[in-house]
């Protein structure tokens, strides 16, 4: 029936005028305004790229939202970061999460699960990918590239690297929807994280190999020792700014 209509509309003058001035309805063949700007497929394209445009701002709202959560409740570990008073490191394999770090893991937690459940796969790839990626780079910049160098101690740097993987096992955890994972390569929007904390947290007896690899190996010794390090993406200008926060290293 509607397609019947629109074709009737289409082939009367009057009534295909009244539809180029409805903002709701296609633009119709006969309209001056140029092939990109025209929508001559069906009735309802127009309808479509509406709701196409809402869930792209619903999705924005999601993010900025669970992004803006997360990195508030963030904030005191960043502080806990700086103010060393009174703090004992934790064993770099003591299965214990940081006290300023079981907020903001268990939120993004509850929100994760909560997409997985309840949208679709690609939405919540979609989501996933963005919200973890801004979050990677905000823990990067406020823990690692706003601190300057010489501020992670061997252990500090072991420390953070093992804290670091908790979002990603968290992510892993609560997107699990008991019939496999909601989003395929959970891993990638971490990735930046895990490189930039295998850098800073070098067990002490590897650093010395680490920084000559670094900054006076070849390219293939460098190349070599990022495999080691299970590091695939950074470039050696980023692994050389990433070993400067470490107190060990001089240059």
């Amino acid at each position: 029936f509607f397609l019947e209509l629109w074709n009737d509309i289409q082939v009367n003058p009057v009534l295909r005028a009244k539809a180029d001035h409805n903002r709701s309805l296609p633009l119709s063949k006969s309209s001056n305004l140029s092939k990109e700007d025209r929508i001559e497929t069906t009735l309802f394209e127009r309808l479509i790229a509406d709701y196409d445009a809402i869930v792209r701002r619903a999705e924005d709202m999601i993010v900025k939202q669970s992004c803006a959560e997360v990195e508030g409740e963030l904030k005191p570990y960043f502080h806990s970061l700086w103010d060393k008073t009174g703090q004992e490191l934790t064993e770099p394999n003591a299965l214990s999460i940081p006290a300023t770090l079981v907020s903001p893991i268990t939120l993004l937690s509850s929100e994760l699960s909560f997409l997985a459940q309840n949208v679709p796969s690609s939405t919540v790839t979609n989501i996933y990918r963005r919200v973890a990626s801004a979050i990677s780079n905000h823990i990067i910049q406020r823990a690692v590239a706003h601190r300057g160098r010489n501020q992670f101690t061997p252990e500090e740097g072991v420390t953070f690297a093992a804290e670091c993987s908790l979002w990603l096992e968290t992510s892993q955890m609560a997107l699990n929807t008991g019939k496999g994972p909601a989003v395929r390569r959970v891993d990638l929007p971490w990735t930046g994280l895990l490189e930039a904390a295998a850098i800073v947290g070098v067990p002490a007896a590897s650093y010395t190999g680490v920084e000559k690899a670094i900054f006076d190996g070849d390219e293939e010794i460098f190349s070599s020792m990022m495999s080691q390090l299970g590091v695939r993406n950074l470039s050696r200008e980023a692994a050389i700014g990433y070993l400067r926060a470490r107190v060990e290293c001089k240059r």
